[in-house]
C-alpha cells in the first residue's frame, strides 16, 4: 500500500473548495468536535481539532489529540440516510430478486445512525440479522435537481457504511421500515475521506469480515447505477442538506453477523483505495448503548446548488 501524506491548507478555502483531509467527528471528555485525521499509521493517528464545521470554511486549531484518547462517532449527523438497493447484480440474484431497472431507494432513520465501535442493537422482534457492507457517499452543500455534470460539486467525501437488516422481517413485510430502520442498524465512519474524487469512487473495493473471515468482497466498479445515477435520482425527488448519506448497495455476500445465539460477533466493513483504507468496525451484541449525539452548533453556510437553468 502507498503511503500517503495528507496536506491541510490553514488559510480560508474560495467557494466549492475543500480541505483535502480526512474529517473524523469524536467526543473527549465530555465535549463534541470534528478533527482532521493526521498520520499513517494506527497507532499515530492524531485529530487537529477544526474550528467551526467541515461543511463551510474552516480553519485548524492547532490543538492535536491523539485518536487513541478520543472516543470516534459518526462522521456525520444524517438528517436523512437514502439508500439504494439490489445494486450489485450478483447481490439481488444470491437473494432471489431481480435486478431493478432503475434505482431503487429506501431510507434509514438517523436514530438508525451509530458510530465505529458502537454495539449493534440486535431488535427484538427478529431472528435473522444481515450485514451489507457499502461505500457511503456524505452529501457536502444543499442541493436539489442535481445535474449529472455537477454531481462531483456537491459530495463532501465518502466513507464506509454497514446496512444492517432484520432479513426475516424484510421477507415478510413489504414495507422495509422496520427491517432497515431499527436503531443502530446504520454503522457509519471512521471518517470521511475528502480526496477522493468521482472517478477514483466508481472503482473502490468494498469488503466485510466478520471475526477476521472474509464475507464480502465486490468493486463499486460492479455498481448496476452509478454514484452520478444515485445522486442525479434522489435529488430530483427532495432537498439533500450537508452531512446526508447515500448508501450505494451492497456487493454479494451477505448474510448473518452473529451466530443464532447472538453471541457477540465484531464484524468490519471497509472500503479501499489504493491509497488508503478506511473501515467501520461494530460489534453485535445485545446490551444496550446509549448514542452520544450532541451536536455541535451553527448552521452550514455551503450556498445551495441551483439548477441547471438558473
Amino acid at each position: 500500500m502507498l503511503a500517503l501524506a495528507w496536506g491541510v491548507r490553514r488559510q480560508p478555502l474560495v467557494q466549492g473548495d475543500k480541505h483535502p483531509v480526512r474529517i473524523a467527528r469524536f467526543s473527549i471528555d465530555g465535549n463534541v468536535a470534528f478533527g482532521a485525521v493526521e498520520g499513517e499509521k494506527q497507532d499515530e493517528l492524531v485529530l487537529d481539532i477544526i474550528k467551526g464545521i467541515p461543511f463551510a470554511d474552516f480553519e485548524l486549531s492547532g490543538t492535536r489529540v491523539p485518536v487513541s484518547k478520543v472516543r470516534l462517532l459518526p462522521p456525520v449527523l444524517p438528517s436523512k440516510v437514502i439508500a439504494f438497493g439490489r445494486n450489485y447484480a450478483e447481490h439481488a440474484r444470491e437473494l432471489g430478486n431481480e435486478v431493478p431497472d432503475a434505482p431503487f431507494a429506501f431510507f434509514k432513520p438517523s436514530t438508525s445512525v451509530i458510530g465505529p465501535g458502537d454495539e449493534i442493537q440486535y431488535p427484538s422482534f427478529s431472528q435473522e440479522v444481515h450485514h451489507e457492507a457499502e461505500l457511503a457517499v456524505v452529501i457536502g452543500r444543499m442541493c436539489r435537481e442535481v445535474p449529472r455534470e455537477r454531481v462531483k460539486d456537491v459530495i463532501f467525501g465518502y466513507t464506509c457504511a454497514n446496512d444492517i437488516t432484520a432479513r426475516d422481517v424484510q421477507k415478510r413485510e413489504k414495507q422495509w421500515a422496520r427491517a432497515k430502520g431499527f436503531d443502530t442498524s446504520c454503522p457509519l465512519g471512521p471518517w470521511v475521506e475528502t480526496d477522493i474524487d468521482l472517478a477514483a469512487a466508481g472503482d473502490l473495493t468494498v469488503q466485510l469480515t466478520v471475526n477476521g473471515a472474509q464475507r464480502q468482497l465486490g468493486r463499486t466498479s460492479e455498481m448496476i447505477h452509478s454514484i452520478e445515477d444515485l445522486v442525479v435520482n434522489i435529488s430530483e425527488a427532495m432537498t439533500l442538506l450537508p452531512g446526508d448519506v447515500i448508501l450505494t448497495g451492497t456487493p454479494a455476500g451477505v448474510g448473518p453477523s452473529a451466530s443464532a445465539t447472538r453471541s457477540p460477533s465484531p464484524s468490519k466493513a471497509s472500503a479501499l483505495s489504493p491509497t488508503r483504507l478506511s473501515s467501520v468496525a461494530s460489534a453485535s451484541g445485545t446490551p444496550p448503548h446509549v448514542l452520544d449525539r450532541a451536536r455541535t452548533g451553527g448552521a452550514p453556510t455551503r450556498p445551495f446548488l441551483p439548477v441547471a437553468h438558473r
